[in-house]
């Protein structure tokens, strides 16, 4: 049973992300800019009809409009870290492949995060079974978890069957967990400090998506480190030929 090297593993994604501010940004500005014109319209769409971002039909549809981008920003990352590549400024790919990683992205979402919740409960309050939602909210992280790897083999179209991963990933729970809280957690408290000090404008939305895409890429360059230690193969790329894997910076 292979074990993620959870340490080296954080630093090996915080290093690979922002050891090179060139490919941060050339990985990033496209799918940047679209998330953000999509989430302006959407809102703004949601807002005229009346249907506010904290009920379920709100979050719906505002993230089906904008996980494609989100997805294609992903795989960027899922594919920079396993099979080097590196893709010129004007590149932008948005097809099957990209559908597919986000499709399975989405329905990872469903599982293990809160919107969960209100999938049980709609609008009602779910507090008078408080440990029941909570029991299957865990649950169901955990089996997110535990089918997660076959995101990045998605991304770089070598197939891994649910089972696979499922196996995979047996005594490697509590580090996904850890993981996905080291390599996430500081950009998050950090964002929601500035965002609670500064005042409602427009600078903290920005500064909220800038903190989400860099979420993204970090949980992103985790996860393929651990698909890489886990599956113990050669990189794969969209040909069938094998390609080098750059090493953390």
């Amino acid at each position: 049973m292979r074990k993620i090297r959870f340490w080296s593993t954080i630093g090996d994604a915080y290093g690979f992300v922002f050891g090179d501010a060139t490919r941060l940004v050339r990985l990033s500005w496209f799918w940047w800019i679209a998330a953000l014109v999509l989430g302006v319209a959407v809102s703004t769409a949601a807002s005229r009809l009346g249907v506010t971002e904290h009920r379920y039909q709100g979050w719906l549809v505002q993230y089906l409009v904008m996980v494609p981008a989100l997805g294609a920003f992903a795989v960027s990352w899922h594919r920079a870290v396993l099979v080097g590549s590196d893709p010129p400024w004007t590149s932008i790919h948005l097809g099957a492949r990209e559908l597919r990683y986000a499709l399975f992205s989405f329905v990872i979402a469903i599982l293990s995060s809160g919107p969960f919740e209100q999938l049980l409960g709609g609008d009602a309050d779910v507090g008078a079974i408080p440990l029941v939602a909570d029991a299957l909210v865990l649950v169901c992280s955990v089996i997110a978890l535990r089918v997660s790897l076959c995101l990045p083999a998605i991304a770089i179209e070598h197939p891994l069957r649910l089972g696979d991963s499922w196996r995979l990933t047996r005594g490697n729970t509590l580090r996904l967990v850890g993981g996905s809280i080291f390599v996430a957690g500081p950009i998050y408290v950090l964002t929601n400090v500035f965002v609670t000090l500064l005042p409602a404008t427009g600078l903290a939305g920005l500064l909220a998506m800038t903190s989400t895409f860099l979420e993204i890429a970090l949980s992103v360059c985790f996860l393929s480190f651990a698909y890489r230690q886990l599956t113990s193969e050669p990189a794969v790329d969209r040909a069938g030929e094998v390609s080098p894997v750059p090493d953390p910076v």
